[in-house]
């Protein structure tokens, strides 16, 4: 049975993975349009990838030590105020060598929200002794469905790629406000590096 704290827990759990594909729908979409502006050949476009892969990498292999030691919201708070400004960032890069210090933070921050998004998913099975990560991932699918068909109707519409980014952005801000304000589940009896709640109504 649904309860009104536990709906608002899996519905803070949902609003994450839906970003996230969100997020993953526009950023595929926008690749095309982005390399034609900046004047990108295969192999610059592909390194830019590489590196922002290489921060994806650095933020999973150390992003979960920070998670234990400062919890949930944190984490999520540094992803998004960094993905965020990542996406203006790119908004802005007018060359290569712009681009790069762009997607590298991409990489280091979309990291966060994915480790806080898994994290959040998680304590939710455990604080309500349930099965949830199926369904999580498919409001992660519906995101991704729901960014992708945005984000070409948006090109199509007139609105270049610079906007779209800058949207995204905005959206990401939108995540942060909710990182911060929104009740976090915590599994029961137990606390994450002595900084998440001991009960299932509002973690850290």
């Amino acid at each position: 049975m649904f309860t009104s704290i536990r709906r608002t827990h899996y519905l803070f759990a949902a609003s994450l993975f839906g970003l996230l594909g969100f997020h993953v729908g526009v950023w595929a979409v926008q690749l095309a349009p982005l390399s034609a502006g900046l004047g990108l050949d295969p192999a610059a476009l592909g390194a830019a990838l590489t590196v922002a892969a290489v921060g994806g990498l650095v933020t999973l292999f150390a992003g979960g030590t920070l998670a234990d030691r400062v919890g949930r919201r944190p984490v999520l708070v540094i992803g998004f105020a960094g993905t965020g400004t990542a996406f203006v960032a790119m908004a802005l890069a007018g060359r290569f060598a712009t681009l790069i210090p762009a997607v590298l933070l991409y990489g280091l921050s979309v990291s966060f929200v994915d480790l806080g998004a898994s994290t959040v998913g998680s304590a939710y099975e455990q604080a309500y002794q349930v099965t949830a990560m199926t369904g999580l991932h498919a409001w992660f699918s519906g995101g991704a469905l729901a960014g992708a068909i945005g984000s070409a109707a948006a090109l199509r519409a007139g609105v270049g790629y610079r906007g779209v980014y800058l949207g995204l952005a905005a959206v990401m801000a939108a995540g942060l406000v909710t990182a911060l304000l929104a009740a976090i589940p915590a599994p029961p009896g137990g606390s994450t590096g002595g900084s998440e709640g001991g009960s299932p109504g509002r973690g850290r």
